[in-house]
Formats: C-alpha cells, sequence, structure tokens
C-alpha cells in the first residue's frame, strides 16, 4: 500500500462533513414540513421518528468516518517521513487496542480490509443521506 493511496482516500472520507451536513439539511427541511399547519401531522409522525433516527446513525458514522480519515492522514504522514509500513500499522493497532477501539484479535489486518472497511463506512454514509432525502420528499 502506498502512502499516496493513504493519502488521497483520507481526503475522500473528509468530505464526510459535506454528507452530514446535506443530511441534516433533510432532516430540518423534513422537520418543517411536518410541523406545517397544512400538513396532517398524525399520519407522518413515523416517518418523522425514523428520519430522527437515521441522522442520529448518520452523525455517528460521520464521527468514525472523519477518525478513520485522520488515522489514514497521520499513518501516511508516517510512512512518508520515514517510518515502514509495518511499523505504522503496528503502532496504530497498539494504539488502538490500549484505548480499547479495536479488538486485539484484529490486529496486523491487511491494509486491504482495513480500506475496505473505511470506503464501506463512506459509502452506508451516503446510502443514508439518500434515504434522508426520500424520507423528506415523502413527508
Amino acid at each position: 500500500m502506498t502512502s499516496m493511496y493513504l493519502h488521497v482516500l483520507s481526503r475522500l472520507l473528509r468530505h464526510t462533513e459535506s454528507v452530514l451536513k446535506s443530511a441534516y439539511l433533510a432532516f430540518a427541511l423534513t422537520v418543517l414540513v411536518w410541523l406545517q399547519p397544512s400538513v396532517q401531522a398524525w399520519p407522518w409522525s413515523w416517518l418523522v421518528a425514523l428520519s430522527f433516527v437515521v441522522i442520529a446513525v448518520h452523525h455517528y458514522l460521520s464521527i468514525r468516518v472523519r477518525f478513520d480519515a485522520a488515522l489514514l492522514e497521520h499513518v501516511a504522514g508516517m510512512i512518508d517521513s520515514g517510518t515502514s509500513e509495518r511499523s505504522a500499522m503496528q503502532m496504530l493497532d497498539d494504539s488502538l487496542v490500549g484505548l480499547g477501539l479495536m479488538d486485539p484479535s484484529k490486529e496486523g489486518r491487511d491494509w486491504g480490509l482495513r480500506l475496505a472497511g473505511c470506503r464501506r463506512l463512506f459509502r452506508l454514509q451516503v446510502v443514508l443521506l439518500v434515504l434522508q432525502y426520500v424520507m423528506m420528499v415523502l413527508v
């Protein structure tokens, strides 16, 4: 894995903030439409409640994606400054396990698995954004 790949993926993941802001806009518009006197509130209450759950999960995912982006950027910087890829990965694993953020059984995982997980979280965040807009349109 090259450090450039880590830098590029980190930059992509940093767009999580824009995705989250757009989701909050859709959520706010959903609630505003629901609160309009011309809208029958009762039939759509379940959809607004679901929208609240989706935005909460979305916010959590955004925190995870931002954290992953920062870690990838840091590891890429370590590799750029001469630390071997293996040493950088071991230091990352030791830190995550030490903080209780990673199960010790996951230590030493392949970069491919790690980066696929980062991409999967980001894609899930985009799916939640689309779902948020669908719910807005339905209300």
